[in-house]
């Protein structure tokens, strides 16, 4: 008689239903490798605009209920789901995905899972790019990261400098699954050049002058846009402007530097757009700037890419260390150097037809995609069933 092998329950718990998400979740229950749930801690925080098809989604999931405190100075939302607690008892899940640390309802699961025995998988994209806070700063955030990491069996890194952190905190290499934290690219790779193609995509492009940057955003201190905006004043270049899509809390701020500073011409500002809308203009621009000051692994960075653009990205951005390759598909630059920005910047427009080659750019990250990132899963929670048994 022959004996079936029991089919592992995983589930995973993340903050949001984040629409760049989905590809990444269909994939992974695609793959029908075990029976695959995710609980979102809520549909949409506080600062995100985006549309949620729910058609589109193909895997399980469940909103749980809860409390919710937007800290709006921090650009930042406090999840508390008391409700994780029956739900996992009920579903008795073999692996749990934590999607971070930061949430009260992430350390309920934690704590369900050492009492249950289950295994449990942090989902990580903290970074620090300050080596000298590495070495001489373990403060209390620290003590209770360096905790969370001790009760985890496997980690899944959003890209290197991730990974790196994880390492700092405590966490063994070898149980580290380095993914690269990537939006949907064949829709971009795919929609960029059907619109290119378009008849009146000929008539819209020449509207504008020769090479257009385009900068994809919230319009919040911690992207930088400022010192992005004192670059430009300081560019005597006629050729080019600035699309800055986004918005946000310093949208009034920047809005009057460009009329103080002469750049009305030079850099315009649009509202906010949808997945569909803001691959257009993609296809429209040349070159992608993001002077982050901070980021975990910006989505954006992978969708530019893949669009084809050229793309400038801060040093404090972690998707600079898993996507560019210097002077193939991009540069990276000092967020806080305006000289740094304003040179960059002028070697692009000034060596553009050598480096606007659309097709090798999007090329450039095609082994970057979705599937590779679902296989990162997938290989993490098997180490962690191996480990278990």
């Amino acid at each position: 008689m022959k004996i079936l092998k029991k089919r592992r329950k995983v589930v995973l718990i993340t903050n949001m239903m984040s629409p760049y998400r989905i590809p990444l979740f269909n994939k992974i229950a695609e793959r029908n490798e075990f029976d695959f749930k995710v609980y979102f801690m809520k549909e949409r925080e506080f600062n995100r605009k985006w549309n949620i098809y729910y058609n589109d989604i193909k895997f399980n999931f469940s909103k749980l209920r809860g409390f919710h405190i937007p800290v709006k100075k921090k650009e930042w939302e406090i999840h508390f789901n008391m409700g994780i607690f029956l739900r996992l008892s009920l579903e008795k899940p073999d692996v749990i995905i934590l999607g971070g640390y930061d949430s009260l309802t992430c350390w309920i699961a934690l704590f369900y899972a050492k009492l249950f025995s289950r295994c449990t998988i942090l989902w990580s994209g903290s970074v620090v790019f300050n080596k000298n806070h590495c070495k001489n700063h373990v403060g209390i955030r620290d003590r209770l990261k360096k905790f969370y990491i001790r009760y985890c069996d496997a980690f899944i890194a959003y890209g290197t400098k991730a990974q790196e952190n994880l390492q700092f905190l405590g966490a063994e290499k070898n149980s580290i699954f380095r993914g690269c934290n990537v939006g949907d690219i064949d829709f971009y790779r795919n929609w960029s050049c059907v619109l290119r193609d378009k008849e009146d995509f000929i008539l819209t492009r020449e509207k504008y002058p020769q090479i257009i940057f385009v900068c994809v955003s919230r319009l919040i201190e911690q992207k930088g846009i400022l010192k992005l905006l004192e670059a430009f004043k300081k560019i005597k270049k006629n050729n080019i402007i600035l699309l800055i899509i986004g918005e946000g809390q310093q949208y009034n701020r920047l809005l009057d530097f460009c009329v103080q500073n002469g750049l009305k011409e030079k850099v315009k500002f649009i509202k906010f757009k949808q997945k569909q809308d803001i691959v257009k203009y993609y296809a429209l621009a040349d070159v992608f700037i993001l002077p982050s000051l901070k980021d975990c692994f910006s989505i954006v960075v992978s969708e530019a890419l893949a669009s084809g653009l050229f793309t400038l990205v801060s040093k404090y951005d972690g998707a600079a260390y898993d996507l560019l390759k210097e002077g193939i598909n991009g540069y990276i630059f000092d967020p806080y150097d305006v000289k740094d920005i304003k040179d960059k910047i002028e070697m692009v427009v000034d060596n553009f037809s050598e480096l606007s080659n659309r097709t090798k750019i999007s090329q450039s990250i095609s082994t970057r995609g979705v599937d590779f990132y679902a296989d990162k899963f997938i290989k993490a929670v098997n180490y962690t069933i191996g480990n278990k048994k």
